[in-house]
């Protein structure tokens, strides 16, 4: 038996049993296991993505069964109705499955209220078994702590930046990508200031909080992003922040870059 396949990093543990298993007459391999992270990297993941082949009867393999509870790549993890997808305790209205179900209405309640993307994964893993890529060999997982220890308040920010002049950047997109734009200074001890705000269609937003696992109306809320309206990105928002930000006197304009599409190159 294999519990909890999807936290191995590697596939050592599985072939050292399996090697023995043609040694005894009638042998069986047991595993269980929830979504992870890191899918890009895991032998769960991919053990996921041939389970589902045979699933959907593209390839034909007698010597396995195969349950899989999970949600479509197309529900909103906010939809109630989808959950019993994950949760098939939900279709029984027993008391266990009533007391599981407030269970985990509360954990989808603290994950996005609060905001907190390592809730939210948490979330989407254990209660609606939605793999993440979220790859801790990424490039910039071996400095994260270090950024994390540079943080500062955003009051403490607005007072560390106010009245500099720095540089704007900014990258358009539609409905797909996100639009972005972030201004970036040299502090007088040193340090850089950075700031960066992000642009989306209010009619996907549902659909990106799916598909990228991002809070994006809360973070809207709180003043991190803004929502255009309808379902195409109003890039005139973005030159409106850029302009509202140097007229209050928070940060001048030194200069305002985007990439060029002629060019790998930033252009001003």
């Amino acid at each position: 038996m294999l519990e909890e396949w999807h936290a191995h990093p590697d596939s050592r543990v599985r072939d050292t049993t399996a090697s023995g298993m043609g040694k005894k007459w009638q042998c069986l391999e047991y595993i269980i296991t929830t979504a992870g992270t890191d899918a890009e990297n895991k032998p769960c993941y991919k053990d996921d993505l041939f389970f589902k082949q045979i699933l959907d009867g593209s390839i034909t393999q007698d010597d396995i069964f195969v349950m899989i509870r999970e949600i479509d790549d197309d529900d909103d993890p906010h939809d109630l109705s989808c959950w019993p997808k994950a949760n098939p305790f939900f279709r029984n209205n027993s008391d266990y499955g009533q007391t599981l179900f407030e269970t985990v209405k509360g954990e989808h309640d603290v994950a996005y209220n609060s905001g907190d993307p390592d809730k939210i994964r948490e979330f989407l893993i254990k209660r609606m078994n939605r793999w993440q890529s979220d790859s801790e060999n990424k490039y910039m997982s071996g400095c994260m702590e270090k950024v994390k220890a540079l943080k500062v308040s955003r009051e403490e920010f607005a007072a560390l930046t106010r009245g500099t002049a720095g540089h704007y950047g900014f990258d358009l997109g539609k409905t797909l990508d996100l639009s972005g734009v972030a201004y970036v200074t040299l502090l007088e001890d040193g340090r850089l200031a950075v700031s960066v705000h992000g642009f989306m269609p209010q009619d996907r937003a549902t659909e990106h909080e799916h598909s990228d696992r991002v809070p994006y109306r809360h973070w809207a809320a709180d003043g991190w992003a803004t929502l255009t309206p309808g379902s195409v990105t109003d890039n005139r928002y973005v030159e409106q922040w850029i302009y509202d930000k140097s007229q209050d006197c928070q940060w001048s304009i030194d200069e305002v870059d985007y990439p060029c599409p002629m060019s790998p190159r930033s252009t001003p």
